[in-house]
This record gives structure tokens, sequence and C-alpha cells, in this order.
């Protein structure tokens, strides 16, 4: 951390604290709640500090999910310490999913965070009144990182007659397979 008890000294208000570090975690998943919202005045921090410091914790819980423990520095204080190992631990799986979704918009793929599924039935001509077809309609609510480093969200639809939608069930869950016979 850039002078990390410089700035944790001026730390009075743990209540405040606790919640700027849940900002820094919301900023760097992307959760709209609260984001951008800083706390640092609370804190007697001015604007520059706090980014600065906002930063720093941002960095040293990315690189903490890689070596899978939290590492602070010894001289920070005691109540900030545990603070943000408590934050640290009880966020760890929206910090894990930000940095795989980065690490994967940075090799340029597209990620699916959502998707929504209707079925509907194309019925015959008047002639054929009683012919039905089932026709799955899927959405993908993708993200990808454009060209100046932002992520953007798309939306990807696309209909499926019944043997196309088997085939791509049976995909997923080959996939799903061989992503629970590596852990």
């Amino acid at each position: 951390m850039a002078n990390p008890v410089y700035f944790l000294s001026k730390v009075h208000d743990f209540e405040q604290f606790s919640q700027f570090v849940h900002l820094c975690i919301n900023d760097i998943t992307f959760n709209p709640i609260n984001t951008g919202q800083s706390t640092g005045g609370a804190i007697n921090w001015i604007n520059d500090e706090s980014r600065v410091i906002q930063k720093e914790i941002q960095k040293v819980f990315k690189d903490s999910i890689v070596k899978e423990e939290i590492s602070l520095p010894d001289n920070i204080p005691t109540q900030a310490k545990a603070i943000l190992t408590d934050i640290f631990n009880n966020r760890r799986k929206d910090i894990l999913n930000n940095v795989i979704k980065a690490h994967l918009a940075d090799s340029g793929h597209v990620i699916v965070e959502n998707f929504d599924w209707k079925l509907k039935w194309i019925l015959g001509s008047s002639k054929l009144a009683t012919i039905q077809e089932p026709i799955c309609q899927i959405d993908l609510e993708c993200v990808y990182k454009n060209g100046r480093d932002a992520f953007e969200k798309k939306t990807i639809n696309f209909e499926m007659d019944l043997e196309n939608l088997n085939k791509l069930i049976e995909a997923l869950l080959n996939v799903k397979r061989k992503l629970n016979s590596h852990e």
C-alpha cells in the first residue's frame, strides 16, 4: 500500500471505514450500489487521498485473490487490518469473479453474465393448423471490453429448434462436467 500507515492513521470512525472498503469492492466488481460515493470525507481524507487509498485497497484485494490469502503490511492499525481481512473474506467470491472477468475480457473474450429464455410455439398455416413446432428464444446478456478499457454490455438474441436446443444443453453439460472434474 502507498503509505498505508499515514492514510489509515486518519481513520477514527471504523464503521465509515468499513463502508469505504465495501465501496472499493463495489467499484471493482461494477456493483452499482453506492459505487462512486466516497466516505473519504467522513474519514478526514481529501479527495486525492481517498482515491489513492481506494486504488491501493483494490490492488491488495486483487493480489490477495491470486495468492489465495490476504497480505497486509504489519504496521497497519489493528482495527483497520481486522476490517480489511473480514471484508476480504466475506467478499472473496465477488473479487474473484471480477479478477476472472477482467482476465477473460483482457484476452478478448465476451463474457455471459446472465441469460433468459422463452418457449414459443410456431403454428402451421390455416390448412395445417395442427402442426406445431416449439422454438426456444434465448437472450444472453454479455459484457466485453471496448477499446477504451471499459466494459460494455451487449445482448445476443437467437432462436433454436428442439434439436439444436438439445445439442446446446449437451454441450453445456459437457463443459460443466469438465469444470467439475478440475475442482
